[in-house]
């Protein structure tokens, strides 16, 4: 073996022993006891673990506590209908999505997750605009339940089959916005319980006449006011109000609340500067 040769296998033998400590020394801290100060870091970290955790849980219930009183203010609040029904949602959704029982669907939060529902509907079920979407998310629940249901339970299937159906007929019953795909709904959901039976040729007037007239007479009073609603949705009201400020503080320059609110109808049309100019001169 020359020099070289051996100079280079004791460069490749102190080049292993040195890939080889870091194992070693991590092995070493691995073996070696908790200091006073590793305790305390070690303590530390659970405790903000825990601290964390309790505060996730603070505000799941301040938050269940908001919900719950603002709806027990004034549960069927038709002065801020929109608000109540997003309310309602917020706090079925909370319930369902944190409460143990109601989530593994124990007889005991399957009964309280239905009377929450009922509730609901009690409450904003009947808003033509947006009573849908409790009765959709109630459907949805039910739906779930049957899902989980035995197939072997033949007696606890068909309850729960009777009870959606129920919740269609119900829903039907009531004069909601876009009552069209609700009935495509029922009958694509009477395809999968392999009831085909006339489900095809199923309508609205079908089920509830008075209903589907009530419903017909709206849509009549609906495309009769759908242009005039177009002309005040596309009218320049902004110079239409200008024009009467203008009139009002020729008539009585002395009254400055006129002034005042000619000016700030001008400044929310987004009147020129210019213009504005020229009516604190006039």
């Amino acid at each position: 073996m020359d020099q070289n040769e051996s100079l280079t296998l004791t460069a490749e033998a102190e080049l292993t022993k040195d890939q080889a400590m870091p194992d070693s020394d991590e092995k070493m801290e691995e073996n070696q006891p908790l200091t006073a100060d590793d305790e305390h870091h070690k303590d530390k970290a659970m405790s903000d673990s825990d601290d964390s955790d309790s505060e996730d849980e603070a505000q799941q219930n301040l938050l269940l506590e908001s919900l719950q009183t603002e709806l027990a203010a004034n549960p069927s609040n038709y002065d801020g209908h929109l608000q109540s029904i997003s309310l309602w949602c917020d706090y079925i959704n909370f319930v369902q999505e944190f409460d143990p029982m109601v989530r593994q669907c124990t007889p005991t939060g399957i009964s309280k997750a239905r009377d929450l529902f009922e509730s609901a509907l009690t409450a904003a079920g009947l808003h033509v605009a947006e009573g849908s979407k409790i009765w959709e998310a109630y459907r949805q629940y039910e739906q779930a339940i049957l899902l989980t249901t035995d197939d072997t339970d033949a007696q606890a299937k068909e309850k729960q089959v009777h009870r959606i159906r129920s919740l269609f007929h119900r829903q039907l019953s009531v004069p909601l916005a876009d009552m069209s795909s609700t009935l495509t709904a029922y009958k694509a959901w009477e395809a999968e319980q392999r009831n085909l039976q006339d489900v095809e040729t199923i309508e609205l007037v079908d089920i509830y006449p008075h209903v589907a007239s009530s419903y017909q007479k709206a849509l009549e009073m609906y495309n009769a006011r759908f242009h005039l609603e177009e002309q005040i949705f596309s009218l320049n009201v902004g110079n239409i109000v200008s024009n009467v400020y203008s009139r009002a503080t020729k008539n009585c320059p002395w009254v400055g609340e006129l002034w005042i609110r000619y000016m700030l109808s001008l400044e929310r049309g987004h009147t020129s500067e210019k213009d504005l100019s020229e009516v604190c001169s006039g």
